[in-house]
């Protein structure tokens, strides 16, 4: 399995930092955050093998690119039906949001498949549970050739995650703060590198990418990090890419 960052940032993007956004062998993309779509072209990603998007939860910052790229998609030609799941209220969403940027009635002219999703559902490749943050959220697990991956989206620290995650290849994990700021993440639903650290050693995770990056202290990241948690951590960057 080949994993794709496409934007590695926390709330606000930075210079070489889009908003939350990884691809997964080319084929099943979670997040569509602000400035991934620009990542996705600069990667060369094919838009044509796309096959379905999930969506941890619906704030603008892992969702702004969504409709842009739907458009995107439309232009280069797409024929196939693209599935989008995520959180109760994505369906209604994604057709405000359509609504909102004007999209022309019947120009997404490929079949749009949307469906809401709740915690504790498998299907096909992958599977959820309820992350902990400030609205509903979905973490994901997906298993492809044997590998698997789970991205927990914003959260806090969380057991549920911790069961969904249980010897998984790669913990995408948000780790928005340092432990000076645990009080700061608690508030927003957020985790720090100690408490991402944590949930990887608890769930015995192979690596773990601490990714909803805030601090630009990357090296005191993976230190506290490394305190909880004794297998291979590596900082997210946009457009990096790791082979399971």
């Amino acid at each position: 399995m080949i994993v794709l960052v496409l934007g590695s940032a926390g709330t606000v993007p930075s210079p070489g930092r889009a908003c939350s956004s990884i691809l997964l062998d080319g084929r099943i993309l979670i997040d569509c955050g602000t400035g991934s779509l620009m990542n996705m072209v600069s990667a060369g990603v094919e838009f044509e093998k796309i096959e379905t998007i999930l969506l941890t939860h619906l704030h603008c910052d892992h969702v702004s690119d969504i409709v842009p790229l739907l458009w995107t998609m439309r232009m280069k030609g797409r024929r196939r039906p693209l599935r989008v799941y995520g959180p109760p209220g994505t369906k209604s969403s994604l057709m405000d949001f359509m609504a909102l940027l004007n999209t022309p009635e019947g120009f997404i002219d490929y079949e749009l498949l949307v469906e809401d999703l709740v915690g504790g559902v498998s299907l096909g490749g992958f599977s959820t549970c309820w992350a902990d943050h400030t609205i509903p959220a979905l973490a994901y697990r997906v298993s492809i050739g044997g590998k698997s991956v789970c991205v927990t989206g914003d959260t806090r620290p969380c057991e549920r995650i911790i069961e969904l995650a249980r010897g998984v290849d790669l913990l995408v994990h948000d780790s928005s703060f340092t432990r000076e700021h645990i009080d700061l993440a608690w508030k927003t639903g957020h985790s720090t590198a100690y408490q991402a650290g944590d949930v990887a050693e608890n769930c015995g995770a192979r690596i773990l990418l601490l990714t909803h990056l805030y601090s630009s202290d990357l090296g005191k990241l993976v230190e506290e990090a490394s305190r909880s948690y004794g297998g291979r951590i590596i900082i997210s960057e946009d457009l990096l890419k790791i082979e399971l």
